[in-house]
């Protein structure tokens, strides 16, 4: 999963490094540092994927006060330690629901120290769904954009119709709503005409009536009287 992710980075134009701290853990993990110091944007990511499902959380804190302290005293930018996110890859065991997870995700983001925290949580069912997603592309970003605009899969999504659609469309819009530099592009080419629409289920009475509505010049004078004027109803100085 981590690098599906570095390559969203990439592509976002943010340099990617690979870091290797030198304190030891006992939890399994990869990790890599995105940042964009260009273009009046100024962002820092800290990436780390965790092999490990039970997690003990005093480890983790452990961990992300190391790299934490590894990261500011390593780059000499200045403002990293205001600018600094930090995206957790969670595998997990299944996409339900589950409280104590949820509990551990809560406490995490809302930590307001040293890092504005993030957890992307999936199993590896959702992984190997998603990546077989890219096979001859060129941009994940492009197939990421692709799939959260599908309605057919959203529609899946949301009324679990179909497993594959649901797990897929699960990972991709957890990836939109933990990476704010992911946003949702539409194309307006295909968007609908939407009075052409109306037009389209009026009857020529209906559109005799709209336009006689429209017609009115003050919309200050507008009266009961007048619009039954317009449209026929009454006759003017009846």
């Amino acid at each position: 999963m981590i690098e599906i992710i570095k390559e969203l980075f990439w592509e976002a134009s943010y340099i990617v490094e690979e870091i290797q701290p030198e304190f030891k853990s006992d939890i399994e993990h990869l990790s890599f540092i995105a940042k964009i110091t260009k273009e009046n944007k100024f962002d820092f990511f800290l990436v780390i994927d965790l092999k490990e499902v039970n997690i003990d959380e005093s480890n983790l804190h452990d961990i992300i006060d190391d790299y934490f302290e590894y990261i500011v005293d390593k780059n000499e930018e200045q403002g990293i330690d205001k600018n600094l996110s930090l995206l957790i890859l969670l595998q997990k065991d299944t996409v339900k629901i589950d409280r104590d997870l949820t509990s551990f995700v809560y406490d995490l983001e809302e930590d307001p120290y040293d890092f504005k925290k993030y957890v992307l949580s999936y199993t590896k069912e959702q992984f190997s769904l998603v990546e077989q997603q890219f096979k001859n592309e060129n941009s994940i970003t492009s197939v990421f954009q692709r799939i959260i605009q599908n309605k057919n899969m959203f529609s899946e999504f949301k009324n679990t119709t179909n497993k594959e659609s649901q797990l897929i469309y699960d990972l991709i819009s957890k990836c939109f709503i933990k990476l704010h530099f992911l946003s949702l592009q539409i194309d307006t080419i295909n968007l609908s005409n939407l009075e052409s629409e109306i037009r389209e289920e009026l009857t020529q009475y209906q559109l005799d009536l709209r336009e006689k509505i429209i017609s009115i010049e003050s919309k200050e004078e507008i009266n009961l009287e007048l619009v039954l004027e317009k449209l026929g109803v009454v006759e003017e100085d009846e």
